[in-house]
C-alpha cells in the first residue's frame, strides 16, 4: 500500500503507517505501487477503496468486484462502501 504523509513527523519503526491511531499522520492511495499510476476515479477508472483512505463525493470506488458512488466526502474513511445503512456510499451497476 502507497501512504501519502499527512502530517510531518519522523517516521518510528513502533508507528508505521495502517497502525492504530496513525490516519493523522498517513493516509493510504490507491495508486499502483509499481508504476504510480493513479486512478482519476471516474466510472471507468475507479479508485480501488482502503481503509483510512480519504474519500470524496462524486468519486468512484471499487471494493469487493462492486462500483460505488461516494455521495459526500469522508476524510478520512473508516467505513467501507458494504456498511449497512450508510448513505454516504451508493452501489452503481
Amino acid at each position: 500500500i502507497v501512504y501519502e504523509v499527512i502530517t510531518p513527523v519522523t517516521a518510528q519503526e513502533h508507528q508505521p503507517p495502517g497502525s492504530a491511531g496513525m490516519l493523522a499522520v498517513y493516509r493510504p492511495i490507491s495508486v499502483d505501487a509499481e508504476t504510480g499510476d493513479e486512478p482519476d476515479g471516474s466510472r471507468e477508472n475507479p479508485y480501488e477503496y482502503l481503509a483510512g483512505m480519504d474519500v470524496y463525493n462524486g468519486k468512484h470506488y471499487t471494493y469487493e468486484g462492486k462500483l460505488y458512488l461516494a455521495k459526500a466526502d469522508l476524510i478520512p474513511c473508516s467505513w467501507p462502501p458494504d456498511t449497512p445503512g450508510l448513505w454516504q456510499w451508493e452501489r452503481v451497476e
